[in-house]
């Protein structure tokens, strides 16, 4: 028992110690799992037994992944117990690199096992369609001539849509290739050819699966009005998009209140609020619905309050008697709990902004029926 207690005491202080331990410590199992736990190279002193037991394969392998190539040259207890490692075929034996069974095996249970295989099996469509249908992602460890092969294409973006950004240029604009990738995951639209991202098909799949493709949409589609229109009755989040001209914006602006109404997407307003580019589609959505300036983020804040200089101004535009005029900067001309009266500077006449032709002003009442005429 003494010596027991005293080769793990050694062992547990540097693995290679079992090199000097006599046959029985060297076969002992809670002495080699300790051993190779401090360092996977103690495996080659290991007893032939438990070189081939999974536990210890395990324990030394991880994060130890060279001990492989001590292994007994067994290959089927080799795949089973490192099933899920990842280099099993960067640390095995020459021997069984470049055996095609072990090879199939290998990238059977892990996909990523391919990216150590040998040129000639990187090229063998047996081997990539097994690595791909164990992980799509496996395409980019294939050869050019098989990232241009639909059948593997195919295979792997179905099994994992993030293939496609490995796929030959021209299955990157094969709608079958593509959109079967989008469905997987939308964001792969930035991957697809030119005419693909043009394709509302292909545009409509991925933006379903994720709202992070509008990013990838063609100009051409993003300029589009009657897709545009199409788009935010869809979802409103894609007004954001759009850059068809401000007088196409008219149909736009009730679906997209209907979406920032909804309680979840608040948020959405909010990321507006805080980019400069959306300034006029919120002056035209907030003089479409004033209460679209009050609407609060998680935290009780309204739009208006948060928003950054240049969306607040337009945002505030809108918010002056429905956006028909514009007051001079500077104090009120009066102010009272009864009345207002302000400078005007510029008005819309309803054709197009024209400076005032004499000094206006404007009195504003706190109760219209005092209003006289």
């Amino acid at each position: 028992m003494a010596d027991i207690d005293d080769w793990l005491a050694a062992v547990r202080k540097d693995g290679k110690a079992l090199q000097r331990a006599p046959p029985t410590s060297r076969s002992n199992k809670e002495i080699v799992l300790a051993a190779v736990k401090q360092n996977g190279d103690a495996l080659k002193y290991a007893s032939e037994d438990l070189q081939c037991d999974k536990e210890v394969i395990l324990t030394a392998v991880q994060p130890y992944g060279w001990a492989l190539k001590y292994f007994p040259n067994d290959k089927w207890r080799l795949l089973t117990g490192c099933e899920k490692n990842g280099n099993l075929l960067k640390f095995a034996r020459k021997e069984l690199q470049v055996d095609k069974e072990f090879v199939l095996a290998a990238v059977e249970l892990n996909g990523n096992e391919l990216e150590h295989a040998s040129e000639e099996f990187q090229d063998n469509k047996e081997v990539i369609l097994a690595a791909v249908k164990q992980n799509g992602e496996a395409l980019k460890y294939a050869s050019e001539k098989l990232r241009g092969d639909k059948e593997v294409v195919l295979t792997a973006v179905e099994q994992d849509g993030r293939a496609l950004e490995h796929a030959s240029k021209d299955l990157q604009g094969d709608k079958e290739a593509v959109l079967a990738a989008v469905q997987q995951c939308g964001e792969m639209l930035q991957y697809a050819s030119e005419a693909l991202q043009c394709n509302k098909e292909i545009v409509l799949a991925a933006i379903k699966q994720s709202d992070q493709a509008m990013k990838s949409v063609s100009k051409q589609l993003k300029s589009n009005k009657a897709f545009g229109i199409y788009m935010v009755k869809e979802n409103g989040c894609w007004f954001e998009h759009v850059t068809v001209s401000p007088d196409d914006w008219k149909d736009m602006l009730e679906p997209t209140r209907k979406y920032l109404k909804e309680q979840e997407h608040h948020s959405t307003l909010h990321k507006w609020v805080n980019d400069k580019g959306m300034a006029e589609k919120l002056n035209r959505l907030v003089e479409f619905d004033s209460s679209i300036a009050y609407m609060p983020n998680s935290d009780g804040k309204n739009a208006i309050d948060v928003a950054i200089p240049s969306c607040k101004e337009k945002m505030e535009e809108a918010l002056r008697l429905f956006g028909k005029y514009k007051v001079e900067d500077g104090a009120w001309e009066h102010l009272s709990p009864t009345a207002c009266v302000f400078k005007v500077v510029h008005f819309d006449n309803g054709n197009a902004e024209k400076s005032a032709p004499v000094p206006m002003v404007l009195k504003c009442m706190s109760n219209f029926q005092q209003v006289s005429c």
